[in-house]
């Protein structure tokens, strides 16, 4: 997504990124009793798969964050080109707190800092809260941490 494209790649490789996190959620999807062994001489034959189970859920948190995180930069981008500012009031408010720390992306640069600050972006409660004041039945209502 480019004003040039044929002559930059544009955000290309984000796709690609945002696909190989995807796949490796697919993986990570497996269970993880997949991974039991028979141990102590035949006499036991579980083990505790918590942890891994743990584990395992929280890269693939940590992969879905980053897949919106490249979702949020690529729809920005699209409405940075589309030129027009009569967007829905939650869209625009999402588009401008992203502008707000972020750029149009003009020059081909490496998009993992981009990609960085729009996981960071959406990791900032004050964006859920703007739109939740926007539309308060959008979103399910947070507890107080």
């Amino acid at each position: 997504m480019t004003t040039e494209s044929g002559v930059k790649s544009g955000m290309m490789i984000a796709h690609y990124s945002a696909a190989s996190l995807v796949a490796d959620n697919k993986r990570l999807a497996q269970p993880a009793v997949t991974d039991n062994f028979i141990t102590s001489g035949l006499q036991e034959d579980h083990l505790s798969f918590g942890e891994s189970a743990a584990l395992k859920l929280d890269q693939a948190l940590e992969n879905a964050f980053h897949v919106l995180a490249i979702e949020y930069l690529l729809a920005s981008q699209a409405l940075d080109l589309i030129g027009s500012n009569d967007f829905a009031k939650g869209t625009s408010m999402a588009w401008k707190s992203l502008r707000e720390v972020l750029p149009v992306y003009q020059e081909e640069h490496a998009l993992h800092l981009d990609i960085e600050a729009a996981y960071q972006c959406l990791q900032e409660t004050h964006v859920i809260d703007k739109l939740q004041s926007i539309a308060p039945n959008l979103l399910p209502s947070r507890q107080p941490s």
